[in-house]
C-alpha cells in the first residue's frame, strides 16, 4: 500500500515532463514553420507578386517590328549550384494601343511580365542547363516575334508606356495564391500554438483542492 504512494508521483512526474519536452518541441517547430512561410511570402511578393501587379495593367496592342539586335551573353542561374547563359536579343517595336490612333515608338520588347523585371536588357530570357537549348529557343523567339515589319497582337502597360509583352495571364490568381497560402499556414500555426498553449494551461489548472506547480518552457 505505501510503495502505492511513492510511485505515484514518480509516474506523475516523468508524465509531466514528456508532455512538456513534447509541447517544448511543437512550439519549437511551429515557429520554425512561421518564419519559413515568412520568408517564402516575402520571396514570392518580390518575385512574383511585384511583376504579377504589373500585369494588372497590361491592356492589347498591335505591335510592329521596327528593328532587332543580338548582343553578348547573358549568364542566368539555371538551379542550386547551375550556371548558364542565353544570348541577349533586342527586339524594337513600335505599338498602336487597341481603340486609339497614337502610335508609341522605339520600345523594346519582352516576351513576358516577368523577363521585363529579370533580365530588363533582353527581349527573352531562357534559362535551362544546356546553352544550346537557350540558344535555340532565342532563335524560335526571333522567328515568330522578331522580324522586321510583322505585326501581331501585344500588350502594354498603361502605367509604364514603355513596358509591352507578348503574352498576358491570369495575374490575379497568382497574386491570390502566392499570398493566400503561406498566410493561411502562419495563422493555422498561430492558432494551434494558442490551442495548445491554453488546453495545457487549462490542464495544469488546480483541481479538488489540489495546489500544483508546472514549470513552463
Amino acid at each position: 500500500m505505501q510503495s502505492g504512494f511513492v510511485v505515484a508521483p514518480a509516474i506523475r512526474q516523468s508524465i509531466c515532463s514528456r508532455s512538456l519536452w513534447t509541447a517544448s518541441r511543437f512550439y519549437r517547430c511551429s515557429a520554425g514553420i512561421i518564419f519559413v512561410s515568412l520568408i517564402l511570402l516575402i520571396l514570392l511578393g518580390i518575385f512574383v507578386v511585384g511583376p504579377a501587379r504589373d500585369g494588372l495593367n497590361l491592356k492589347p496592342a498591335t505591335c510592329t517590328v521596327k528593328s532587332y539586335q543580338r548582343g553578348v551573353s547573358e549568364s542566368c542561374s539555371c538551379g542550386k549550384y547551375c550556371t548558364s547563359s542565353f544570348p541577349c536579343l533586342k527586339i524594337y517595336v513600335d505599338y498602336q494601343p487597341e481603340g486609339k490612333m497614337t502610335n508609341v515608338t522605339d520600345v523594346l520588347l519582352h516576351d513576358t511580365v516577368y523577363e521585363h523585371n529579370d533580365y530588363i536588357k533582353c527581349s527573352t530570357a531562357p534559362c535551362e542547363r544546356s546553352e544550346q537549348i537557350n540558344t535555340d529557343r532565342v532563335n524560335d523567339f526571333q522567328k515568330r516575334k522578331g522580324q522586321v515589319h510583322q505585326k501581331y497582337l501585344c500588350y502594354y502597360n498603361i502605367k509604364k508606356p514603355d513596358e509591352v509583352v507578348t503574352v498576358t495571364g491570369d495575374f490575379k490568381t497568382v497574386i491570390l495564391h502566392c499570398i493566400l497560402w503561406p498566410v493561411l499556414v502562419i495563422i493555422i500555426m498561430i492558432f494551434l500554438i494558442l490551442g495548445i498553449f491554453f488546453y495545457r494551461k487549462y490542464q495544469a489548472a488546480p483541481k479538488d483542492g489540489q495546489d500544483i506547480n508546472l514549470v513552463w518552457d
